[in-house]
């Protein structure tokens, strides 16, 4: 995602792109940005408390991007409760295709999944996304809604039901 802020930043000049959590890449990351030109751009928040966290989905996120990709090792995301999180804040969001986040989000429902080693497919996507606010405005109703519908606490406990009623299948 750093790479791909110095690609979108001539089309969108007040593109910022915030990294909440914390890990063990953090000077990694504050190194590439300044390699990149756009350490003014990218912001290492650290850790955001639960309790802060859809702030930053609702009132400062346009797009949610994550697009995670297989790394040595075979280490990959599995669910992406993350873009869940997003999505139920009205925030679209931008996976990788890596893993298991076609379980999580759902092509052209709640965003769409790139792949995440390609800088051109990332940018690209967001790219079109933050061109087109109409649409991306639209998706974040879309998002928000295919959330209720299918990860609410209530239809997940329905469904748990329906997986634990004795005789059946």
């Amino acid at each position: 995602m750093i790479r791909c802020v110095k690609e979108l930043l001539p089309a969108h000049p007040r593109l910022h792109y915030a990294i909440v959590g914390i890990g063990e890449d953090h000077s990694y990351l504050e190194n590439l940005a300044r390699e990149c030109g756009v350490s003014d751009r990218v912001h290492l928040l650290g850790h955001v408390s639960v309790e802060d966290l859809p702030r930053w989905y609702n009132f400062v996120a346009d797009v949610f991007m994550m697009p995670n990709r297989r790394i040595d090792g075979g280490d990959t995301e599995g669910f992406g409760m993350v873009f869940i999180e997003a999505s139920a804040c009205g925030t679209p969001v931008v996976a990788g295709i890596a893993g298991g986040t076609a379980s999580s989000v759902s092509e052209e429902v709640n965003g769409f999944r790139v792949d995440g080693q390609s800088v051109e497919a990332i940018a690209g996507r967001v790219h079109r996304m933050l061109t087109d606010r109409r649409s991306l405005s639209r998706l974040g109703v879309t998002a928000r809604d295919w959330v209720v519908a299918n990860y609410s606490w209530e239809h997940v406990a329905e469904r748990t039901a329906r997986l634990c009623a004795p005789g059946e299948a």
